[in-house]
């Protein structure tokens, strides 16, 4: 290869054939085609500072720089339902994914074949969660579901699936050599007394809670209990059962929350509280004396809930009635103090739940006084202490 520029002319060939070309007529492209030898590589400009597009400053974006795009949209949270529901035609919420036009909901049996399939406008949507009831009937059985978001440039991933199941039935354990669905939440170990009875020793100056393994919204929950020993200096430790649970524990108190916690103490008196989310507590009912109340012995608790509305009864008698919006399902069990190292038990003979239909209608209310003084007492803010009562 032969090259020479001598400003007008340059000779591109080999020594067989060569042929003369006006170097205005060659294109940068030809020139690194034919001779790579005459083009000469940029010279790096040194400079004391770089230039925009190549600084290293952190958080730092160029406008110069490629930035990339998500067309689709993010995959939706979902939201209900989950653990075991009565509605054969539940109602289906998420939150919103931003930019979604539209969502796809798909609904699958246990053996993973699609039982539901719907596309679904985002008019169903608020700012904060979208809802939509589906139209077909399933079958009473174990299903799981999972929404995709879309819009003009199509439909993002779909979401990791919720486990439900639609069912008649609650649960009866009457804890005969077994505890098989109960599961420890917190404090002290629950076990199997003499194949009869369900029960803990509970944790000094703590709570010690269990749930039942799945997750409820209308429900009628009863259990028979017993406290024995436990009070120390006048106090007497509070048993009870809870509702509407959440999945969080205090690291410092062993208390459950969120939710609902109605009980007693062996003085004569019962108990009912909110644990919100925070676990800060609203006394719904302090402290207050029942003839109800078997002292020292098996008493029969029961708790009615569907949606807002709320019912407790102690042997058969109604206690309280209350409406609450705060917690719309959650998991049943029973939660227990032990003050300081005194010596006792919480029993529980046995412990039942049943379904209530969509259609059931709770709020027997006990009189109408006890019915006004029930939203007053929810918004004054005011907190009780029921891990234990001082006797009169």
């Amino acid at each position: 290869m032969a090259g020479m520029i001598s400003g007008l002319l340059v000779s591109v060939g080999s020594i067989f054939a060569q042929e003369v070309y006006p170097i205005e007529m060659l294109s940068q492209k030809t020139m690194e085609e034919f001779s790579p030898d005459l083009v000469e590589e940029p010279t790096a400009i040194p400079t004391e500072n770089p230039p925009p597009e190549l600084s290293d400053a952190p958080n730092e974006e160029s406008p110069l720089m490629p930035q990339l795009v998500t067309s689709v949209p993010l995959t939706p949270v979902l939201l209900d339902p989950k653990g075991t529901i009565p509605e054969q035609k539940p109602k289906f919420t998420w939150k919103p994914a931003a930019s979604a036009t539209s969502y796809k909901l798909r609904i699958y049996r246990a053996d993973n074949t699609l039982a539901y399939s719907k596309k679904i406008s985002s008019s169903v949507c608020t700012a904060t969660k979208c809802a939509f009831r589906i139209g077909t009937s399933l079958a009473y059985g174990n299903y799981k579901w999972k929404v995709a978001a879309g819009n003009s440039e199509g439909y993002g991933p779909y979401s990791v699936p919720h486990k439900f199941t639609i069912s008649k039935k609650g649960f009866n354990s009457p804890f005969n050599g077994s505890a098989a669905g109960w599961k420890r939440v917190s404090g002290r170990a629950w076990g199997i007394q003499d194949d009869a009875y369900y029960y803990t020793k509970g944790q000094a100056d703590k709570w010690s809670a269990t749930r039942y393994q799945t997750y409820y919204y209308s429900f009628d929950y009863s259990a028979q209990v017993k406290r024995i020993g436990g009070v120390s200096g006048g106090y007497y430790p509070g048993s009870y059962l809870a509702v509407r649970m959440g999945r969080k524990v205090n690291v410092s108190t062993n208390s459950w929350y969120p939710g609902y916690i109605f009980g007693y103490a062996n003085d004569g008196y019962f108990n009912i509280s909110k644990y919100n989310t925070d676990g800060s507590i609203t006394a719904i009912q302090d402290w207050t004396y029942s003839d109800a109340i078997v002292k020292n012995g098996w008493n029969t608790l029961r708790v009615v809930g569907n949606g807002k509305d709320f019912e407790f009864y102690i042997n058969g008698t109604l206690v309280k009635s209350f409406r609450s919006v705060s917690f719309k399902g959650g998991y049943v069990g029973f939660e227990m103090y032990k003050i300081g190292t005194t010596s006792t038990r919480f029993l529980v003979n046995w412990a039942k739940l049943s379904l209530l239909p969509s259609k059931y209608s709770v709020f027997e209310v006990t009189n109408f006084k006890e019915e006004t003084l029930n939203p007053a007492v929810m918004s004054s803010g005011n907190t009780g202490n029921p891990e234990s009562h001082l006797a009169d």
